[in-house]
This record gives structure tokens, sequence and C-alpha cells, in this order.
């Protein structure tokens, strides 16, 4: 673990103050090694084994990190070159593409029919995305009327999305409150917080179907952040923090979830390749 794993360069000055919340070594060098990473966040073994780096820059963006520079010596001057493509780094954008585009068509998507359709409510649905990851779902939600708060616990993932809301707000692109981003899990940081009506829980999981493509760009991201092995245990806490409805996103031929609820508190909302499970809390058996 001697190569860089985390350098940083020009980045703004808010990214920035975050990188150094998460990594304080960096105050004083420019680069963290495989080892220094894990002193500051020893949970991010999945990263330091990566292979990737992350660069906090103008844009915070993961890359190969034997790619990221290449040191060349002539006539006894040693110069950094090579600089990767775009389509070999991995950075998060909330304001073009596909994500955009759902932004501005409005529509009632499956994700939005389970956190936000609540004939209990008169108000606004206070709703808490358990697991932010690139920020999508949570962007949606958030232009549909929920207000959202946004968890992220993994660093490099945190990070990538703290820039690009950053972004988003600076290019002033979306006439809507974006969702407030915290960094560490609801579990430890709710108590101080007003209970949600909604809690929305996306646990990132392997492909079921051996034939699943997914993007280059989405290698890079899985390969770094890893999937999340105590999905169950944490699912179960969630249901506990929430007013009305723990919405678990499922992969649409996984089964449900086994939470301890009884027949009746238990439903679903199909979205194509994905599925929306609707749990209601205080029906624990």
């Amino acid at each position: 673990m001697g190569s860089v794993l985390l350098r940083r360069s020009e980045a703004s000055e808010a990214v920035l103050s975050e990188a150094l919340k998460i990594f304080p070594a960096l105050e004083n060098q420019d680069s963290l090694t495989g080892a220094e990473l894990l002193e500051c966040r020893p949970e991010l073994t999945s990263f330091a084994s990566s292979g990737l780096c992350l660069e906090i820059a103008n844009q915070v963006r993961l890359l190969p990190e034997s790619a990221l520079f290449s040191i060349e010596t002539a006539a006894g001057n040693m110069s950094a070159s090579k600089r990767l493509k775009k389509a070999d780094s991995f950075t998060v954008d909330l304001t073009s593409g596909k994500l955009r585009w759902r932004i501005d068509h409005p529509g009632l998507e499956a994700v939005c029919k389970a956190c936000l359709r609540l004939a209990e409510l008169d108000h606004a649905p206070l709703v808490f995305d358990a697991t932010a990851g690139l920020g999508r779902d949570s962007l949606v939600l958030a232009s549909r009327g929920g207000v959202v708060s946004a968890f992220e616990r993994n660093a490099v993932s945190y990070l990538l999305l703290f820039d690009a809301l950053q972004r988003a707000e600076h290019e002033g692109c979306y006439h809507f409150a974006l969702p407030r981003l915290y960094f560490g899990q609801v579990q430890d940081l709710c108590a101080a917080m007003p209970k949600p009506d909604v809690i929305y829980y996306d646990p990132m999981f392997p492909s079921r179907s051996k034939s699943a493509q997914v993007k280059k760009d989405m290698q890079i991201f899985h390969q770094a952040v890893g999937f999340d092995e105590d999905t169950l245990s944490c699912a179960r806490e969630l249901l506990q923090l929430c007013r009305l409805r723990l919405v678990v996103k499922r992969p649409s031929d996984a089964p449900p979830l086994d939470l301890g609820t009884p027949a009746g508190s238990v439903w679903s909302i199909s979205g194509g390749s994905c599925r929306f499970d609707c749990y209601r809390p205080g029906s624990l058996s």
C-alpha cells in the first residue's frame, strides 16, 4: 500500500474543507498512501486495495492510480505527465445526462410512489435517504417535493457526492431545495434531528445476473466503495427510526428482506429491474 491513494491539487474551498475533516492528514501534505489513508479511515479497506486514486481537484474523481501520472527523466529533469481520458475516471454529475432528463420530465417514478405518496400527511414528506451513494434518487425525490436529508457513510462516496452537490448549487440549474448531505449513518446522527416520515434504504448489492453489464465508470465506483454486508441488520434498525414507512430498494428477482413484520404490513412497488419494498414501523413481531 505504498502507492498514492488520495491526492489533492486545485480544489474549491468548500470541498477541500470537507476533505480535511475526513482526512486531517491532508492538512500538511498533498497526498496519502494506503497506510496513511487507513490511519485516517480504517473502514476504507476496500478502497485501499482497489488500485484506485481519489483526486480532490476542481472535480473530485476516482481514477486508476497507476495511470494518474508517470514520472519521466529527460536531460536530468523529472516531469509528471500522462493525463487520463474522461472515460478512464469517475466523477459524480448531477446536472446532465439521464438524471437531468428525469428531473426535467416530471412523472411519478416508482421511487417517488414508494417514498412520497403518503395519504397521512398534509405537508411535504420528510425523507431520509440512508444510503445516498451517487445522489440520484435523493435528487429525484427532492425535485418531486420531498424534503430530503441524505446520509453517506463511505468517505470516498461522500466526497464525490459533496463535490457534485456543490457544483449543482453553483450552477443554479435546479429551482428546488437540494438534498442536505451528512457524513455518517442515520442511526448515529438522527437523535438530534426531526423524526423522518420515510427512510429510503438502497444498499449496494452485486448483480445476481452473470450476464448483467455494468458501465466502466460504475465498475470503478463499485471497486472503490464495495458492497454492503450488513443490509439486514441496518434495515431492522432503520425501520424503528421512521414515523410512517421504510422503503428498501431490491433487485426485482431478489426476495424481500425478513424484518420480522407481520403479513399485511409489507407491500411492494415495481420499478422494472428493481423493486421498492415498503414496511410499516411499529409492527415488528
